[in-house]
């Protein structure tokens, strides 16, 4: 019960990380009539990186609690500064609203849905079925996730500039600290050391704080840039979780965390964008306040993962190019003199893509090239059943959604650009799920040709699309029943929204079922629990698990901060940020042969380890490591985990042959298939 009670500190701890000092700071900024709470993740991960940033560079290392005290001291200083200003009693900030927007009551009121069901969701399809908070997928990906928040905790460095997942051991896989998105690992790190509670425990709290909180605020945000129909709003609350692709599939893909708080943050960012060009009667200062947080919005997508940035520009590029001709328009220029500064936009915005896509920090990105999944025809019926990512259940009900917003946009000139936008990120998901065309990186290439990470971009384009369709079929199929029916309007009219609401959650959230003799019906949320539920699943004896990590746990009483040897694919690579121990190598990404820049030593270690009875160069390399200490948690290669496909049996010899008969080596502990050496140098 006790690690439930942590989970639930962290998940809180998480939240007023993400909210609190963003609110804190838009709170005194009444000429701004946005969803103050929506949007403030923007302006928290903001503070947050440039602290961190700030905080590196004066110091090697901070306490967590001073941390948190420099994060909020700007915006506390806001506050005060607010509070003195409206004491003193001169003019007030001209208000300017953003667009015919809704009362605070309302916000207030749309606010608290989005939380509510975002929170009924998250605890539905993900904590439901988590075994434990200290699960965690056991992925090639997640061991870097793993180690570097435990780094980083480690270090007392918040900084997402400056990283390292070795601070301590320099084995193979180390590197300088440098540049890495990871906005993201920082805030875990923060509510690990805060709570003081293991990396694998923040992992989970803070993705869940992103897909219960952040990601359905922003969706609201989103909507109501776009709308000030309440029932699309409150519609909008349910459509925001019911997508297979996003968020759901990217907790358990990859694991691609970083890009999940990067796309939770696109419809906020988009919100804002969308916000600083709509309102004709908005201030100078209050349109140079939202031109920062749109600013603010494009640096927290660059350091939690660049990506976050293209999909943005796809999202919005037809709205500003449709916003710049009206503008122009509405200057008196002619029609195409005014299609000509669009289409220039266009342009510009081409010609930016194409440098981006010749940056040669962007090289490891686009260069990397998945196969497509399927056929073009296939394709096309999967974008029709919202069955975007490889593995996605159709869902209809959305599908019919999507459509019909298609189809009520279209016919409305204002709305035009939200089409566009959608077909824009379906061309670019066509092209790396159905096709090995030339264009294919140039197209998909900033987000590594994944097709899971493309489908997440047409779900993201078909949620406003879904939200402004499932308003029609709302309003259109109660004129159906009322139509000739000689029942009361008002009763109806009252229970009419929960019988909608109920029908649709039925649809979709309904399990997985049979029809005996007939089929399997494979639900989007039974399939989703499913594949959670498998891939946080630590019983698993092929892959890390619960006897390992309790064997670890007892290691690490032995060893304390020893440095370890061990070899990465037996499930060790993972120990040193989900157990504390100091082990070696704990990369999983690509064979270390291939690697110029690893130590003669290392080559050494992996290659004879075994033989360091008899050779001193191999006595000579350990003394170097400065380990003490074998761990092998796959003694007897029973198991060794050769489905993790950089792994090659070759690389490790050195260190997988050794066993409790070897010279130079005294079994210190062993269960099951796991062995602690103490390696006897003198």
């Amino acid at each position: 019960m006790s690690i439930w009670i942590s989970f639930i500190g962290a998940i809180v701890v998480a939240t007023f990380l993400l909210l609190f000092p963003g609110y804190l700071l838009l709170f005194p900024l009444k000429g701004i009539r946005l969803p103050k709470l929506a949007i403030a993740p923007i302006v928290s991960i903001f503070i947050t990186c440039v602290t961190g940033v700030i905080t590196s560079t004066l110091f090697q290392s901070i306490n967590v609690w001073v941390f948190i005290c420099l994060e909020l001291a700007i915006p506390v200083f806001v506050l005060v500064a607010s509070f003195v200003w409206h004491c003193a009693g001169p003019a007030q900030m001209p208000v300017g609203s953003c667009s015919c927007y809704l009362n605070t009551k309302d916000v207030d009121f749309h606010q608290v849905l989005y939380l509510i069901v975002g929170f009924i969701a998250a605890i539905y399809v993900f904590v439901s079925v988590l075994g434990s908070p200290e699960f965690f997928s056991v992925s090639i990906d997640n061991s870097y996730h793993l180690n570097e928040i435990h780094a980083l905790a480690a270090t007392g460095c918040y900084s997402p500039a400056g990283i390292s997942v070795y601070p301590t051991v320099p084995g193979y896989g180390s590197t300088g600290a440098g540049f890495y998105p990871a906005a993201w690992h920082v805030i875990c790190a923060l509510v690990s050391n805060l709570l003081s509670i293991s990396a694998a425990v923040a992992i989970n709290a803070v993705n869940f704080s992103f897909v219960a909180f952040v990601f359905p605020m922003s969706c609201f945000a989103l909507m109501s840039a776009i709308t000030e129909k309440k029932t699309c709003l409150a519609l909008g609350a349910l459509i925001c979780i019911t997508a297979y692709a996003f968020p759901w599939r990217l907790l358990t893909f990859g694991v691609l965390y970083s890009n999940l708080a990067a796309f939770c943050l696109v419809c906020s960012v988009c919100s804002v964008f969308m916000s600083l060009t709509k309102g004709e009667g908005l201030s100078i200062q209050n349109r140079v306040l939202l031109a920062f947080l749109f600013l603010f919005g494009l640096f927290d997508l660059f350091l939690l993962q660049p990506n976050g940035v293209f999909s943005v520009g796809v999202l919005l590029l037809p709205y500003a190019a449709a916003r710049l001709y009206n503008f122009c328009i509405a200057k008196n220029l002619t029609p195409l003199k005014s299609f000509s500064a669009a289409v220039g936009l266009v342009v510009c915005f081409v010609a930016a893509w194409i440098v981006a896509y010749n940056l040669p920090m962007m090289q490891g990105v686009v260069s990397i090239s998945w196969g497509h999944y399927t056929s073009p025809s296939q394709m096309l019926v999967n974008f029709l059943c919202q069955s975007y990512s490889p593995d996605s259940p159709s869902n209809l009900v959305l599908g019919l959604f999507v459509i019909v917003g298609l189809f009520y946009t279209l016919q409305r000139v204002e709305l035009r650009w939200m089409p566009v936008s959608y077909f824009l990120a379906l061309a670019i998901h066509f092209s790396t799920g159905a096709t090995e065309a030339v264009f294919k990186p140039w197209f998909a290439g900033f987000w590594y040709t994944d097709p899971y990470r493309t489908a997440t971009l047409c779900t993201l384009a078909a949620f406003p699309l879904a939200v402004l369709g499932s308003s029609i079929v709302f309003v259109e199929l109660r004129k159906r029943i009322l139509d000739g029916k000689h029942m009361s309007a008002g009763s109806f009219n009252r229970l009419y929204p929960a019988i909608f609401v109920v029908l649709f959650v039925t649809a979709v959230f309904y399990p997985s079922f049979q029809i005996p003799g007939l089929l399997n019906v494979e639900m989007v949320f039974g399939k989703t629990r499913n594949v959670i539920k498998r891939d946080y699943d630590m019983c698993n004896p092929e892959e890390l698990n619960v006897k390992e990590l309790e064997f670890a746990s007892s290691v690490k009483e032995i060893v304390g901060d020893s440095v370890v040897l061990n070899s990465p694919y037996d499930g060790s690579a993972f120990l040193y940020g989900s157990s504390d121990i100091q082990v070696y190598y704990r990369s999983l990404n690509s064979s270390p042969e291939n690697d110029p820049n690893e130590s003669i030593a290392s080559r050494a270690i992996r290659h004879g380890l075994y033989k360091i009875g008899s050779d001193s160069e191999i006595r000579q390399a350990v003394k170097a490591s400065g380990a003490h200490y074998v761990l092998l948690l796959d003694s007897d290669n029973c198991k060794s985990r050769g489905h993790v496909f950089t792994y090659n049996p070759n690389d490790w010899d050195g260190i997988e042959e050794i066993n409790d008969k070897t010279p130079g080596f005294t079994l210190l502990k062993k269960s099951g298939h796991s062995r602690l050496y103490r390696i006897d140098l003198e």
